[in-house]
């Protein structure tokens, strides 16, 4: 009988199962509010109603796996821009118990070692010009992440990274920067330039294409030297789709739920949609839940002007 933590999804529904596997009990369970006893029930055909949470709750669930049915393997991506002095804040995001996470705005991996000696990720890569505030890549548990050698210092800041681990892909992070003097080139900004940078490496395996993007089509113009809707209109061609408008079902510049409260960082203030996590469209199916962050939880009680993007994906192997 194997233990594991996971977390399970925020809603207002009520569903009704009946007669599933206990793999599939086992999946259910991650993103219900579910007992122990309630997985077993449902695995031996007993009908349980599951009702969703107003936010998310920590749990522990027992499950059994056999060893020759279909087993499940489980992925929590979180893209969230700390705002700096990550040192402080590294416990809020180990709370979210992520499996990668893309922090953009993080200090030095030195500077974590010496302030923050208890954050031990399996893996940590950073890149940036200033050691207070550059971008972040972490893995947890059972993922690993290497740099990959194809980096290049010219798109300001956007890193390839290598994941590997129960579910492996090629990691594009992102901290979108338009203020520096490399910036732009050829009037394309660092993101669509990284784009045919790293053509090759996102053709080597499934790519994720994650962070904070400081762009949005609502502020797309026709002579504007860097519009979000080029960059999201390259991704589709590479096969890659936002994971937060695919499942909210939602269009690009009409997000429902903001990522940053820009400026004075209040919830009636300026807002806007900027952090994305680009995914193979393949995936889409896969996305168990996805969550963005509280106003409450990361803005006003001052950790950031950013809140973050929590994306769980369960995928099916034999």
């Amino acid at each position: 009988m194997a233990r594991t933590d996971r977390w399970c999804e925020p809603s207002g529904a009520v569903r009704k199962v009946v007669g599933l596997s206990l793999q599939r009990a086992q999946a259910i369970s991650i993103r219900w509010m579910v007992l122990p006893d309630r997985i077993e029930q449902m695995a031996a055909g007993i009908a349980v109603d599951l009702v969703k949470g107003s936010c998310c709750y920590r749990m522990t669930m027992l499950a059994i796996i056999p060893d020759d049915e279909t087993r499940w393997r489980w992925m929590r991506i979180v893209t969230w821009n700390c705002h700096m002095a990550f040192h402080r804040k590294y416990e809020q995001l180990l709370a979210l118990r992520p499996d990668v996470a893309v922090i953009p705005e993080c200090g030095s991996i030195d500077v974590l070692r010496q302030r923050a000696p208890d954050f031990q990720p399996t893996s940590a890569i950073w890149i940036g010009d200033s050691e207070r505030k550059g971008l972040g890549v972490f893995s947890f548990g059972s993922y690993r992440a290497e740099q990959s050698n194809l980096y290049r210092d010219n798109c300001p800041y956007i890193v390839p990274v290598k994941i590997d681990g129960p579910v492996e892909f090629n990691l594009l992070a992102v901290w979108a920067c338009h203020a520096k003097a490399n910036s732009f080139e050829t009037r394309l900004g660092p993101l669509r330039r990284s784009l045919d940078l790293y053509r090759g490496f996102m053709g080597e395996r499934s790519t994720v294409v994650a962070g904070d993007f400081n762009d949005n089509v609502r502020w797309d113009k026709p002579k504007r030297l860097n519009n979000h809707g080029m960059n999201v209109s390259e991704l589709q061609k590479r096969g890659l789709v936002s994971a937060y408008h695919q499942y909210r079902d939602e269009e690009q510049g009409a997000e429902l739920e903001p990522t940053i409260y820009w400026r004075d960082r209040k919830v009636d203030g300026p807002r806007y949609h900027i952090d994305y996590c680009f995914i193979p469209a393949g995936w889409t199916k896969s996305i168990a839940s996805l969550t963005v962050g509280s106003f409450d939880d990361w803005v006003g009680n001052g950790l950031s002007d950013h809140v973050p993007i929590i994306i769980d994906l369960e995928f099916k192997s034999s």
